[in-house]
């Protein structure tokens, strides 16, 4: 059977020291947090809303000339069948510049563009939590183990991939939620200084979810470099922690300080949306 060498490392580090000896008679070690990477998440953070920025700049460039052009017409619109003025002939041109917008964001240099920021983003959160990971170790033991920890992108393919999938969606989302505002404020014969403030309302609801998008994704980044890097020590155990704060729900609350392991119902409350807790890594030798 092959010797893990941090695991060994570890060990015999314990075992050539009388007071680490003391320190942990269980030959259990529970590692510090490791939190999020601050600075992966504000990268990401600020590509999003950037993008969030440039769909914006083609709705006021592309769609915002059409609705001015059109107002005479839909002001004095009634409502026909189910609302959705399906038959106008300017309504499909409105339809057709959103579309326009859209089909920049179905290419496969737009998801190029998506996959090499999140491999930006992972390359980021993969260093950050190596200098805390290694710096938690020699805090605990002594040792230097950073030369034997690595990226571990294989590990975490699923969360990366899940973040891309997630920026994807952002135009899709966004211009879908655009069309339905600008339809329904036709239907209603609204002026186009009312549909401009909505759609502006609308960059506003798109931006800030973006950023949600950033934090949330970066969250689960973290969780999976803590699987991967808690598996090259030799580790399938972990200690659920909160952030110890008003905010914390009463389902993780419940789960402060109990040990759990992948997959667990206790291990996947940290799936849940913006969860601010963190698994602690637990290390055991014989």
């Amino acid at each position: 059977m092959q010797i893990n060498p941090i695991l060994q490392l570890i060990k015999s580090a314990v075992n050539n020291s009388e007071k680490r000896q003391l320190k942990y008679p269980n030959n259990e070690i529970v590692l510090g947090a490791i939190p999020v990477s601050r600075k992966a998440e504000n990268y990401q953070q600020d590509e999003l809303v950037k993008l969030v920025k440039y769909i914006n700049s083609q709705i006021k460039q592309k769609l915002l000339p059409k609705l001015k052009l059109y107002e005479p017409y839909y002001q004095k619109q009634k409502p026909i069948g189910d609302g959705l003025l399906r038959d106008v002939d300017y309504v499909q041109d409105i339809k057709d510049a959103i579309a326009e917008i859209f089909v920049s964001f179905q290419s496969d240099k737009f998801r190029e563009l998506v996959d090499r920021l999140v491999r930006e983003v992972v390359t980021q959160s993969a260093t950050d939590f190596n200098k805390l990971f290694a710096l938690e170790v020699k805090k605990a033991v002594g040792v230097d183990i950073s030369p034997l920890l690595g990226q571990y992108y294989e590990d975490i393919g699923l969360a990366t991939q899940i973040n891309s999938d997630m920026i994807v969606t952002i135009p899709e989302q966004y211009l879908n939620r655009v069309q339905a505002s600008v339809l329904r404020n036709m239907e209603q014969g609204r002026r186009y200084e009312e549909l401009a403030k909505d759609l502006q309302r609308e960059y506003g609801i798109n931006a800030n979810r973006a950023k949600l998008i950033a934090r949330d994704q970066t969250g689960k980044l973290n969780l999976a470099i803590t699987e991967a890097q808690a598996k090259n020590v030799g580790s399938d155990e972990f200690k659920f922690s909160t952030s110890h704060d008003e905010r914390v729900r009463a389902t993780h609350r419940a789960a402060d300080g109990k040990p759990c392991k992948v997959g667990d119902s206790i291990y996947n409350l940290r799936y849940d949306v913006q969860c601010r807790c963190v698994l602690l890594i637990i290390i055991k030798w014989d």
